[in-house]
């Protein structure tokens, strides 16, 4: 994880907490999105993933997060998972694909990475 992610990982955490102080839920129900870069559907997921890192408005596919962050688009997967399984706002929308066959494009993405063992946890 470079830099610019963990900063953005603080500042999403500052802002859940400022949501939990006020009594608001931190994070908010996840719709169909495409990306803005590309227009590629992001799955459940990739939302997730992109909430994560601050990114509410313009959301981004793995792949256009990647580039923006000079990472390969599975890097990006790995490198954010544990953090979003750690917060319970984001592991309750990431296990609502409880396994591999939630996954909207098996061919085209990084299930092995995304459904590891350790989701249950």
């Amino acid at each position: 994880m470079d830099k610019r992610q963990s900063e953005q990982i603080m500042a999403k955490a500052q802002q859940d907490k400022e949501h939990v102080q006020a009594g608001e839920e931190p994070c908010s129900e996840l719709h169909p999105q495409q990306c803005t870069s590309c227009a590629k559907q992001l799955c459940l997921r990739q939302q997730v993933i992109n909430l994560a890192l601050g990114k509410a408005e313009d959301m981004l596919c793995l792949s256009c997060l990647g580039r923006d962050n000079e990472q390969d688009p599975e890097s990006v997967l790995s490198g954010i998972r544990a953090y979003v399984l750690s917060r319970a706002c984001f592991k309750k929308e990431w296990n609502k694909y409880t396994d591999v066959s939630f996954c909207p494009e098996p061919d085209t993405c990084f299930p092995d990475t995304c459904f590891a063992a350790c989701d249950e946890e």
